[in-house]
Formats: C-alpha cells, sequence, structure tokens
C-alpha cells in the first residue's frame, strides 16, 4: 500500500463528525480556506470514490503546492491523526491521562511544583478510578518521586514509595488474572474445534488454581470481570449454561456495582449485556434478555461517536430480532427490520461481516417464520455471497444448514441436491464435522427424497428428531440450535403447523 493510498484509507475512515473536527482544527492555523491547501487537498481526496492522484494534479495544476505533492500529503497525514488525537483526547482514557502527564512534566520542569502537584492530583484520582496501573507507576516514579525528592520531603518520598508498592501489587494481581483469564479462553477454542479432552482438562487445572478458586483473590474490578468470564468460558465448554448464566450475569453486576465503571467503560459494558443477553436468548430467558436489551438504549448521553453508535446499533438490532424470534414474534421483528433497513447504510462501513451475519440472519429467521420463504432466502443469499465467513466457522456452518431448511420448505426440490454435494465437499474439508452436520445432509439425500407418501414422510421426520435431541446441549452440536429451533420446525412438520405457531405453543 504507498502512502497516497494510506492518505486516502485514513480519510475514507473519518466519521461526519471527525471530518468536521478536522476541518476546524485546520482552519486554527489559517483564517481563509482558500489559503489553506492542505485542507483543499482533503475536501477533493474526500470527494473522490477512488484515489486517482491524476485528477488531483490536473485539479490543482495552477497551484504551487503541486510541486511538492508528497511532502503536502505526508503533512496532511500527519495533520488528520493530530486532529483525531486532540478529537479523541476526552473519549480515550489513555489519551487524555498520557495528555495531562505531559502537562504536569512541562510544568515541573519549569519550576512550577505547585502547578505540576495540582495536576498530578487529578490525574491520580483519574487513573486510580480507572484503575490504570501503568500511567500511575509513570506519575509515582517519574514525576511526583522526582518533586518529592527536588523538595527533599522525606516524608512524602516515603508516601510516594507506599503508594507504589501498593499500585504494583494491583498491576500483579491484575495481569495474574488476565494471564489465567488468556489461558482459559485459548483451552475453551481449542476443545470446541478439535474436542480433544485434554484442553477440557487443562481449562479444569487454572479454574482449580489458587486465583480462581476464590472471587476475593481479584483485587480489582477487571480481575474479577476477568475472574468470572474464565468460568464462564469453562463452563460453556462443559455444557453447563446454567453456570455460564449466572457468571455472565455477575459480570454485569460487577459494572453497575462498582461506582462509575458504567460511565467510563461504556462499550466494555455494551459487549457484557450482549454476551448476557445471548445467554438468555439460548437459554429462553426472553423476558430477562428484553429487560437487559432496554439497558443497551439507557445511556444515550454515551453515544458520542459514529462507532459507538455503530456498535450499539449492530447488537441491539440484532438481539431485538433474536429474542422476539424465540419466542414467535415475527411481526415484531419485522417491524424493527423496517428500521434496520433504513438505518444500515449509516454503519455499514463500521460494521464487520459477523455483525452483519447476525443481522442477515436473524432478518432470515423473521421471515421463515411469516412464512414469506422467498425473503427469507434473500436475506440468506446476501449473508452467502456478500460475507467472508471463513472466520466464523460456526455461523457459516449454520448458514448452510439453515439455508436447506429454507430451501426444503420453499419446495426447491431440484436445487437441493446440488446444495448437498456442495455442503458435504465444504463438511468434509473441515478439521473436525459435526454429527448434526452428517445426520441433515444423509436425511435430504437419502431419505427425505424417497418418500413415496406423506405418511413415510412423516416417519422419516420422526427419525431425524431422535437423532437431533440428544445434539440440543451437546456443547458442540447446540450452537446449531441457538438461532433457529431445528426441534420445533421439525415438531410441525410432524403435526403439520407452521413453525410461528409451534414456537408461540412452547
Amino acid at each position: 500500500m504507498t502512502p497516497s493510498h494510506d492518505l486516502f484509507r485514513l480519510i475514507k475512515s473519518l466519521t461526519p463528525t471527525e471530518k468536521a473536527y478536522f476541518r476546524k482544527f485546520s482552519l486554527f492555523t489559517k483564517y481563509k480556506v482558500r489559503e489553506n491547501v492542505y485542507l483543499r487537498l482533503f475536501e477533493a481526496i474526500d470527494k473522490q470514490s477512488e484515489y486517482n492522484e491524476e485528477k488531483l494534479k490536473k485539479k490543482f495544476r495552477n497551484e504551487t503546492f503541486m510541486k511538492q505533492l508528497p511532502v503536502v500529503k505526508n503533512y496532511l497525514y500527519s495533520r488528520i491523526l493530530d486532529a483525531l488525537e486532540l478529537y479523541h483526547g476526552e473519549m480515550n482514557q489513555r489519551v487524555s491521562i498520557r495528555n495531562t502527564l505531559n502537562k504536569a512534566e512541562i510544568l515541573r520542569k519549569k519550576g512550577l511544583y505547585d502547578q505540576s502537584l495540582k495536576v498530578i492530583k487529578k490525574a491520580k484520582v483519574f487513573a486510580k478510578e480507572n484503575e490504570m496501573h501503568l500511567p500511575l507507576l509513570d506519575i509515582y516514579i517519574h514525576i511526583e518521586l522526582g518533586l518529592a525528592i527536588e523538595k527533599y520531603d522525606l516524608n512524602w518520598v516515603q508516601n510516594v514509595n507506599k503508594e507504589i508498592n501498593i499500585n504494583l501489587a494491583l498491576f500483579k494481581n491484575d495481569a495474574v488474572m488476565h494471564d489465567l483469564n488468556f489461558k482459559i479462553a485459548i483451552y475453551y477454542h481449542k476443545y470446541l474445534s478439535t474436542r480433544n479432552p485434554v484442553f477440557l482438562r487443562q481449562a479444569k487445572e487454572i479454574i482449580n488454581s489458587k486465583y480462581l478458586s476464590d472471587i476475593s483473590e481479584a483485587k480489582t474490578f477487571f480481575g474479577r470481570n476477568r475472574f468470572y468470564e474464565s468460568h464462564a468460558f469453562y463452563a460453556e465448554a462443559k455444557g453447563d449454561m446454567k453456570a455460564v448464566y449466572h457468571n455472565t450475569k455477575k459480570i454485569i453486576a460487577n459494572f453497575e456495582s462498582t461506582a462509575g465503571m458504567v460511565d467510563r467503560n461504556f462499550v466494555s459494558y455494551v459487549g457484557a449485556l450482549n454476551n448476557f443477553i445471548n445467554v438468555c436468548a439460548e437459554g429462553r430467558k426472553n423476558e430477562e434478555g428484553l429487560v437487559a436489551l432496554g439497558k443497551l438504549m439507557a445511556h444515550p448521553q454515551f453515544f458520542n461517536s459514529h462507532s459507538v453508535r455503530s456498535k450499539v446499533f449492530s447488537i441491539y438490532n440484532y438481539l431485538f430480532l433474536f429474542l422476539n424470534n424465540n419466542v414467535g414474534n415475527f411481526e415484531e421483528s419485522k417491524r424493527r427490520i423496517a428500521g434496520i433497513t433504513a438505518e444500515i447504510k449509516m454503519f455499514e462501513a463500521e460494521l464487520n461481516d459477523m455483525e452483519k451475519a447476525l443481522l442477515y440472519v436473524n432478518m432470515a429467521i423473521t421471515y421463515f417464520g411469516l412464512g414469506d420463504l422467498k425473503t427469507c432466502i434473500r436475506w440468506l443469499n446476501q449473508a452467502r455471497n456478500e460475507l467472508d465467513m471463513q472466520h466464523q466457522p460456526e455461523m457459516d456452518c449454520f448458514i448452510r444448514i439453515f439455508y436447506l431448511v429454507a430451501q426444503y420448505e420453499a419446495h426447491n426440490t431440484d436445487l437441493i441436491p446440488y446444495l448437498v454435494r456442495s455442503d458435504a465437499r465444504f463438511f468434509s474439508k473441515k478439521q473436525n464435522s459435526y454429527e448434526l452436520e452428517t445426520v441433515f445432509l444423509d436425511f435430504l439425500k437419502n431419505k427425505i427424497t424417497k418418500a413415496k407418501t406423506d405418511v413415510q414422510r412423516i416417519e422419516f421426520f420422526k427419525e431425524l428428531k431422535k437423532k437431533f435431541s440428544p445434539l440440543v446441549n451437546h456443547p458442540q452440536e447446540r450452537a446449531y440450535f441457538k438461532y433457529f429451533d431445528l426441534i420445533k420446525w421439525i415438531d410441525g412438520v410432524i403435526e403439520g403447523q407452521p413453525y410461528g405457531q409451534m414456537l408461540a405453543g412452547r
């Protein structure tokens, strides 16, 4: 990637509010837009859909700055980063604390010790509230200790040294909890992908270790979150969804019971709510999930950036559809879809493929429940054709299975043999195939196509239910039942009832 294309991509990544801030930032040094060549170049590049330097040269062919275009572009790139640093300074805690420490250090070097100390006191309160141990060490060792020594205040030196040791102990505790949580997460993913019991045993050893045996061993807010998260990972690997539910709920409680943590770590809080609501939805605790979903929208004062708004848009809408689809409220989901399709263009650039897949799949399930199979298949085709799911194998596999279900319901019998062959090749190349995949493909290829009568067809579906039912709570296989209730669908076929009616009768 050339520097010119880097500049183009940086400009295109800016949100409307960031662009507006850069324009104001650029005018600090030039009063007239016409005189500000950097802003004019910025505007010209921003209007391009693809970077085209020849068009820029033609547009500015009479401008003297074109003789030094590479230098101007490099400077523009740096100016944009400078503006972004200032713009995000107040929202980014780490940027804010660094800027504060720089001010304190400048004041100290100028001999303005009392002014430097005022800045330090504010910085220490901020850093302690946010459990920022490294910046605190920087304050103690490189700034405050220097002030104490220059003042030759031995009591002050001793107090600073005491605070250093306290902070170091908290930092070490936090580091241990982070390390254990990371190891548990690695073993969890290895176990799910390989089903090798060795990884589950290794995770169990860590869970039984000193620091994860008792919550009192976690000395910080973030340490407590990692404690509960580690136990949630291990419980999910074992298929103990009750324990997953309790531990993800405790993370929410930890946020809400620790003063100021929701305010100061809103994006992390949104992530914790996302995990908890997902567990509620999977465990069919829909009412509790909807209450938690309301918390996502209860803090609009924190929707202070386009990236936060896009994150909330993605999570709220996906979970709204998920929870309502779970109980057959498909008309409610359909009404929400109208808003999603109207708003998604605003956030499309911010959404990753998995976030889009969650929306597309749940919209497809909505229309499946309404009996609108044409629209259901259209959303599934959008997911299949536009999104890269190679790094999300669970979702990729679910889309393939649900696509077969939708095509079967739509009576596209000519297409199904081709899809079965294609999916069989895909599943055979996976490191680990699941029983549900093999059973369902065999059902479509060798059973249902050979049914001569409705009675025989229903008998085949009863056989399929017997094979699927033990998989519902299997640690790996249950992922197929998370978004769409395959058992209720089979029951509906057997009883001659629509899927939505089967869910309503839960």
